[in-house]
């Protein structure tokens, strides 16, 4: 990656993107932003993905939207906190170079699989708790993290093509910007 085009991906980051949220420049936070941005990115790359396979197949093209635009609210938050906690736990352990982003950008990837399911289980506890469907907490509880698992599985197996190759390069282009600004 030539240094002119991380210049300018740095650039972009501060006037429009990520570099312009609160504590971007604190190390661990802009790693967060940027999990995030790669989350994003990696729900639009599926929704494109799917709807070319479907329209291609003469299928309905928007399931990959759909489950793209249900998946981001939970997902992207997910990713800031994987990306957080990823550099927060290796900056101290590795010298932190693109090659290490790209390392912590796969980890963090990983991680947000089960954060993304923990949070999925929350919201499938609360809604089936105000349904009126009568059952135990502990059953309710149980089944609610068990399928939200079981959704997660399922997600990692459908994006996985996505998701690490674009933590990866996410966190190299972090690190890269992060290293070409501080000198």
């Amino acid at each position: 990656m030539s240094r002119s085009l991380v210049v300018r991906l740095g650039a972009a980051c501060e006037r429009y993107g990520p570099g312009r949220l609160p504590r971007a420049a604190d190390p661990d936070v802009g790693a967060g932003y940027a999990c995030a941005t790669s989350a994003l990115l990696s729900c639009v790359v599926f929704a494109a993905a799917t709807t070319l396979v479907l329209f291609s197949d003469g299928g309905p093209v928007t399931g990959g939207v759909a489950l793209a635009a249900l998946a981001a609210p939970l997902v992207v938050p997910s990713a800031f906190l994987a990306g957080y906690v990823s550099w927060r736990g290796l900056s101290g352990r590795f010298e932190r170079t693109p090659r290490f982003g790209a390392a912590a950008g796969v980890v963090a990837t990983a991680l947000t699989y089960p954060l993304s399911a923990v949070g999925f289980a929350a919201v499938a506890f609360v809604l089936d708790r105000r349904s009126g469907i009568e059952q135990p907490v502990l059953d309710a509880l149980v089944g609610t993290v068990a399928g939200s698992f079981a959704v997660a599985f399922v997600a990692l197996v459908l994006t996985c093509w996505a998701t690490f190759p674009l933590g990866a390069s996410g966190g190299y282009v972090y690190e890269r910007v992060r290293r070409e600004r501080t000198g």
